[in-house]
């Protein structure tokens, strides 16, 4: 019986309170990959709409494709 093997990866994601909202980073990536939304839900489903983009354009760009499920691990500030 052969068990799937998934390639994941995890990114780090720094989340900022402001004035109106909140702010996200993705940490440790050579590019900016940042979004905010108004709730922290928001903000959220936002970076990670961000991420897959982010990870789409490495698909297209780099010549060895990559396969990824995103996981969010938001650091607090």
């Amino acid at each position: 019986m052969k068990k799937e093997v998934k390639n994941l990866n995890t990114f780090s994601v720094k989340i900022e309170k402001e004035k109106k909202g909140y702010s996200a980073v993705v940490l440790g990536i050579n590019d900016v990959c940042a979004s905010e939304g108004k709730t922290y839900e928001d903000v959220l489903k936002n970076i990670e709409e961000a991420l897959e983009l982010y990870v789409e354009h490495l698909k297209v760009s780099k010549p060895k494709p990559i396969k990824s499920n995103i996981i969010l691990m938001p650091i607090y500030a």
